[in-house]
């Protein structure tokens, strides 16, 4: 068999998977600035250890985005990342890092997968469309990356990714509730009266 037809069998298999997620970017674009509930599980390797937290992410104009858990949020204004810690009353400002996994959840809501290659994709008699990706840059923060996509819907009920240490980390999405343009001081952090500022802006 030649190159170019295994080459040809190979992109034809992607196509339907990559129609997929182009669909999943369209649903999820439309709808900004919306809001998400989550739930994100991660077992550290070599460990009995588990840990479960929930939270709610929001999605606005320009990548920008906010994440709330119950003790801290996390505010990407398009330019820098604001933490806030609920329980020591400080603000850390410092430069957003793209490879973080703050970056993916961002990304998998927004469709912007060009930096992972489609390997296999499954679809069950429930709706339920599988999708296992890798990143095309080596030595990234992201190992493996599982989509589990409800396609009646073109949502993303699960992620489920192996990052650099070999952690499992699974992340289970509730349903979108869109949001009013006005809704836009979500994207963020002012300072309160009782809270210390830490800048680590260059």
């Amino acid at each position: 068999m030649s190159a170019i037809f295994v080459l040809t069998i190979l992109l034809s298999a992607q196509d339907p998977a990559k129609s997929v997620l182009d669909q999943v970017a369209r649903h999820y674009n439309a709808a900004v600035p919306f809001k998400v509930g989550f739930t994100i599980s991660q077992a550290i390797r070599n460990t009995k250890n588990h840990t479960e937290n929930s939270g709610t992410f929001f999605l606005g104009p320009g990548d920008r985005f906010r994440i709330v858990f119950t003790e801290e949020e996390i505010v990407y204004d398009g330019r820098w990342l604001w933490t806030r810690d609920k329980v020591n009353h400080q603000v850390i400002v410092e430069e957003f890092n793209p490879r973080s996994s703050l970056k993916l959840v961002s990304d998998i809501l927004s469709g912007a997968l060009d930096q992972f290659t489609i390997t296999k994709t499954a679809k069950n008699k429930s709706g339920l469309t599988r999708l296992d990706l890798k990143p095309k840059a080596e030595n990234g923060y992201i190992r493996a990356l599982q989509l589990t996509i409800t396609s009646n819907s073109q949502t993303v009920r699960s992620a489920d990714y192996c990052d650099f240490q070999n952690n499992s980390v699974s992340i289970a999405f509730d349903s979108l509730i869109s949001l009013a343009p006005a809704d836009s001081g979500l994207f963020n952090i002012d300072l309160k009266k009782n809270e210390e500022l830490i800048d680590l802006r260059p």
